[in-house]
C-alpha cells in the first residue's frame, strides 16, 4: 500500500469523525463515526514521519506545514468571529504535526540535548492546547524513530496506556477539555487499528497532489460548521 492510500484513508476517516462529532445527533451513529475517526491521526503521524525521512528540503517541508497551520487558523478565526464558535488552536491538526516534526528533528540528532529539547515542545503543545497534545507529538516521534511494526505496536500500546488509562496530562493538571474529551473515552484505544494499514504500507509514495490536504482541511471544517448552523 502506497502513501497515497494511507493519505486517503486518513482524510476519509477524519471527515467521518468530524461529521459524527459536529453533525450526527443519534448517539449510536455518532459513536460509530468517532470510532472510525480514531484511525486518522496515527496515519497523519506516519505521513510526517515518512515526510521527514524522505524530504530533500526540511526547511521547505516545515514551511509547508506552517502555511497549512496558518491558513487553518485564519479560517477558524473567521468562524469564531462570524459564528461565535471557538476552534482556535484546539482543532488544527497541522499544529501537532508541526510540533511533532520539530520533536522528531530534535530526537533524530541522537544527542542528549536533542532528547532534552523534546520536553519543552511537549509542554508547549499541552500549554497551548493543541489537538492531541503530547500524545500526538510522541506518536510522530515513535513512527519516525522505529521501523519495526512489532516495536511500533508495543510503543503505541504503552503510549496509549499513559494517555488513556493513566491520563498523564490530566494527572499533571495540564490537560485541556478537548483532550480530556478524547482520552476519557475507551474508543481512543481503537486508534491502534491504524496499525493495520500502516502494516501494509510498502514505503512507496504513489501520486497525490501535495496541496490537496492543505486546502481540504480548512474547507471541510467550514462546510461542517455551516451545515451545523443552518440545518
Amino acid at each position: 500500500m502506497s502513501m497515497k492510500w494511507i493519505k486517503w484513508i486518513a482524510i476519509v476517516t477524519m471527515t467521518i469523525d468530524h461529521v459524527g462529532a459536529f453533525l450526527v445527533v443519534d448517539d449510536t451513529a455518532r459513536l460509530v463515526c468517532r470510532i472510525i475517526g480514531r484511525l486518522a491521526y496515527p496515519l497523519f503521524a506516519l505521513m510526517i514521519a515518512e515526510g521527514f525521512r524522505h524530504t530533500h528540503d526540511i526547511k521547505r517541508y516545515i514551511l509547508q506545514l506552517l502555511l497549512g497551520a496558518a491558513i487553518s487558523e485564519a479560517v477558524m478565526a473567521v468562524v469564531w468571529f462570524a459564528f461565535g464558535i471557538n476552534f482556535f488552536l484546539q482543532a488544527n491538526v497541522f499544529l501537532p504535526l508541526v510540533f511533532g516534526l520539530f520533536a522528531l528533528m530534535a530526537f533524530a540528532t541522537k544527542k542528549w540535548y536533542g532528547y532534552l529539547a523534546v520536553l519543552p515542545i511537549l509542554v508547549f503543545a499541552e500549554w497551548v492546547h493543541t489537538s492531541y497534545g503530547a500524545y500526538g507529538i510522541l506518536l510522530i516521534v515513535l513512527f519516525g524513530m522505529i521501523d519495526s511494526l512489532s516495536l511500533r505496536t508495543i510503543g503505541f500500546v504503552l503510549l496509549s496506556a499513559v494517555f488513556i488509562d493513566w491520563p498523564l496530562p490530566e494527572l499533571l493538571g495540564i490537560a485541556n477539555g478537548s483532550q480530556i474529551h478524547v482520552f476519557e473515552n475507551w474508543y481512543q484505544w481503537l486508534a491502534l487499528a491504524s496499525l493495520i494499514p500502516i502494516g501494509f504500507y510498502d514505503g512507496t509514495r504513489g501520486r497525490f497532489n501535495k496541496w490537496f490536504f492543505y486546502v481540504y482541511y480548512p474547507a471541510h471544517l467550514i462546510i461542517i460548521v455551516l451545515i451545523g448552523i443552518f440545518i
